[in-house]
């Protein structure tokens, strides 16, 4: 995956040709629980973002999906929520390079549209 977003990076990243959109901006967004524990992918990242979510509301939207093969019983508890207190409680040692969310109470166009009015100021600094 690394090799894949320097790729992407050398291709949007380097001088446009005249046929590209300068007001266009190049944006990849990569998601997953741990991709934020991957040093390599870290470091290549301009803006960090980790949307954070109490037990409850976690299970409830991993209920909601459909897996195939379906998560066996107790599988919630015994690997998805530690997994995902471990990969947070990692990545808060990097809190002052990333953008903690709480991601329990808003709808996914609520969040977009704090993310991305987070992300527009950003560019302004």
């Amino acid at each position: 995956m690394v090799a894949d977003v320097q790729k992407w990076e050398r291709r949007n990243r380097s001088p446009p040709s005249p046929a590209v959109d300068l007001m266009a901006p190049s944006v990849l967004i990569i998601e997953g629980i741990f991709i934020l524990n991957c040093k390599p992918l870290f470091d290549l990242m301009d803006h960090r973002i980790f949307l954070t979510l109490d037990h409850n509301t976690l299970k409830e939207r991993r209920c909601t999906r459909a897996y195939d093969p379906p998560d066996p019983p107790g599988y919630f508890e015994k690997y998805v929520w530690p997994a995902y207190e471990k990969s947070l409680n990692e990545v808060k040692m990097e809190e002052d390079r990333i953008t903690f969310v709480n991601a329990n109470e808003d709808t996914p166009d609520e969040l977009f549209t704090s993310i991305y009015g987070r992300l527009k100021f950003d560019e302004l600094k």
